[in-house]
């Protein structure tokens, strides 16, 4: 084992048993487990707050092209209407413009 040897001569311990060292062994393994989980969650947040800020820029891109398609649809719809019609017709509470 590599890593015993490297313990006890990082360490200057000449008497290492070999339990001691597979725990020492273990809670660094634990030690860098929890790290790298960490670090995965903090990396997957950043990569779903760019996911979202991306999606609130489209959003508001297509929502602009939305209203001038909607725009072009109602005028389209009431182009054969005269004005004194729809005039009249708000008056009376059949369409709200």
């Amino acid at each position: 084992m590599k890593i015993i040897e490297q313990l006890k001569k990082a360490m200057n311990w000449e008497e290492l048993d070999e339990a001691t060292a597979n725990e020492i062994i273990k809670d660094l393994e634990d030690g860098i487990k929890s790290l790298k989980e960490k670090q995965d969650l903090e990396e997957n947040k950043r990569k779903a707050d760019e996911g979202k800020a991306w999606s609130d820029r489209v959003a508001i891109a297509r929502s602009k092209g939305q209203k001038n398609i909607a725009r072009k649809k109602l005028h389209k719809r009431n182009e054969g209407i005269s004005p004194g019609r729809m005039a009249m017709l708000r008056r009376l509470g059949k369409i709200d413009d």
